[in-house]
């Protein structure tokens, strides 16, 4: 079983992945409440609390305002399928047994109700350094940087969405896990894969540059959204499968407001990153068990 490293500010530690989660069906996410958001928001704007500018901090701001209207059946209607269900992902083959995490399985504690985990998967972050991990471990580089420098990218590596989700499933079954990324030629076959796979989809256009900060500007939101609408501090847990240090503003405010934010990505994801997430898992020793075939 390979063990798998934490990286907290300082310090690292190994851990092991949890156990598969035990409840047979999805949770379903309980209905929000305005004390909530207010109590965590105060008297300080979305763009204070989420980091985030512009039509962003707009959007936040409005749906803030709108949160006691808020009807969670919109929500409900994206929980990914229950395990043994026709469209649930097929385990992993042969299947990787991890230990359970300290604590893990506490999560429902009496009195706290039950935890709601919601993932986040930014698509093309995760999508693109794959096949650069790909080319060191085939032997094609000696290392990322040569990657980048001599561009010799696994173009033919793919992600299967179905061992991704077996593998948040592992972690903690999710209540909704939400999959973003652009449109664009090459990737338009990977949404209806990632969809029966039980993923929700979100898609944006690339930029003129070709650029996709309005991918991370999405899925800023989208968590600052769930996170200060929906969760609840001190029980709920966000996991985000992403490793650009832009998201370290995000992770950093949600971890000093009580949420656990657990990192999953390839181990050079931003430093900063993983040292403000409760707990990093780097997905390197999965490569091959997340690969499509």
């Amino acid at each position: 079983m390979p063990s798998v490293r934490m990286a907290f500010a300082g310090s690292a530690a190994t851990t092991s992945w949890p156990s598969p989660a035990s409840q047979a069906a999805s949770r379903p996410l309980p209905a929000p409440t305005s004390s909530t958001a207010a109590g965590l928001l105060g008297s300080r704007s979305c763009s204070q609390v989420c980091k985030v500018t512009g039509s962003a901090a707009s959007y936040c701001g409005t749906t803030a305002s709108a949160l006691v209207s808020y009807q969670s059946q919109d929500i409900d209607a994206h929980n990914p399928p229950a395990p043994g269900s026709a469209k649930s992902p097929r385990p992993f083959s042969p299947p990787i047994r991890r230990a359970s995490l300290a604590g893990a399985g506490a999560a429902n504690q009496p009195g706290k109700g039950i935890t709601v985990h919601l993932a986040y998967i930014d698509c093309s972050n995760l999508f693109i350094e794959a096949q650069k991990v790909s080319a060191v471990a085939r032997g094609w580089a000696r290392s990322l940087a040569e990657v980048n420098q001599q561009g010799r990218i696994d173009f033919g590596y793919r992600l299967d969405f179905h061992r991704l989700m077996t593998l948040l499933r592992e972690v903690e079954e999710p209540v909704r896990a939400t999959v973003f990324g652009s449109v664009t030629d090459s990737n338009e076959v990977l949404w209806p894969h990632a969809e029966a796979a039980g993923f929700e989809v979100r898609v944006v256009e690339r930029a003129a540059n070709g650029r996709e900060k309005r991918v991370d500007t999405g899925v800023v939101t989208r968590i600052c959204r769930d996170a200060y609408l929906l969760g609840q501090p001190g029980r709920d847990h966000i996991t985000l499968v992403a490793g650009d240090g832009d998201y370290e503003p995000m992770v950093r405010q949600l971890v000093a407001d009580g949420f656990e934010v657990r990192l999953l990505y390839w181990s050079h994801a931003s430093r900063e990153l993983q040292a403000v997430a409760s707990r990093f898992y780097p997905l390197d020793a999965y490569l091959e068990e997340l690969a499509l075939r």
